[in-house]
This record gives structure tokens, sequence and C-alpha cells, in this order.
């Protein structure tokens, strides 16, 4: 069952005062100046839109172009699959740890050696090894 989400009163919290108080004076200062902030949310509008669109593809794609810096590849291991694959043993022999709580890390080099001395299936290697782009991207730009 889900975590019931707990409501507070505004005034319970010092930061969300002070907040509203800050969003209070830019919706003032919005009021003061219409047509510059029209202007602006019609180009944030289309700044955000285009950023999606555009990081969508590139990640989709794995390019790097442009402000979209795909600056290198991730190699995940997932040492809970191997463990489940292979059994405790043969676990550790290829460079899977366990601690007393039990969690499953791999020696990325010794999983690597076994994998590039074909101890371990296609198949377990698939399951174990993720390749995962990382990206570098503009900012997005909020205006409420």
């Amino acid at each position: 069952m889900p975590k019931q989400v707990q409501s507070a009163k505004e005034t319970d919290y010092p930061e969300v005062i002070s907040f509203i108080e800050a969003q209070t004076a830019l919706q003032e200062f919005r009021q003061a100046y219409p047509e510059f902030f029209e202007q602006l949310d019609v180009l944030v509008d289309q700044y955000n839109t285009t950023l999606e669109s555009a990081e969508k593809t590139c990640r989709n794609e794995q390019v790097k172009c442009g402000p979209f810096d795909l600056y290198q590849f991730t190699t995940k291991y997932n040492a809970e699959a191997l463990f489940n694959a292979v059994g405790r043993d043969k676990f550790l022999e290829l460079g899977g740890t366990t601690g007393s709580e039990v969690t499953y890390s791999i020696d990325k080099a010794r999983f690597e050696a076994a994998v590039a001395a074909k101890k371990v299936s296609k198949e377990i290697v698939d399951t174990v090894r993720k390749e995962a782009p990382v990206f570098h991207t503009p900012k997005r730009l909020v205006l409420p």
C-alpha cells in the first residue's frame, strides 16, 4: 500500500512562507511588465519544447550534437543477476562480493577477465552488463 501523503499548514514552515512571499513578489513584478513577460513566456516555452525534443532525439540516437554532449558510455553491472544465474561460489569466483546484509557488487576487472576467458555465457553477460549513455545538457528554463 502506498505511503499516505501528509499535509501541513503553510504557517508551519517558515521556508514555505518565504517562498510564497517570493512568489507573490514575482507575480506583482509580472503584472507591472505584462508585455515583456508575454514575449518571454513564448520564448521560454519554445526553448523548453525544442530542448526536450532535441534531447530525446540525441539520447535515443546516442549521438553528441551541438550543445547535447554525449561524453561517454558507462557500463552497468547487475550483480544480483549474476548471483542468480551462477550461484554463490561461481559469483565470488567471477568477481562478485557479498556483505553481511545481502548486497551484490562486481569487481569489474575480474568479471571482464572472466568474460574474456569465456567463463561466462553470452546470455549471462547480456543480463549482467548494460551500456548507458551519460549526458551534459543545457539547463531547463522555468518561469512561473
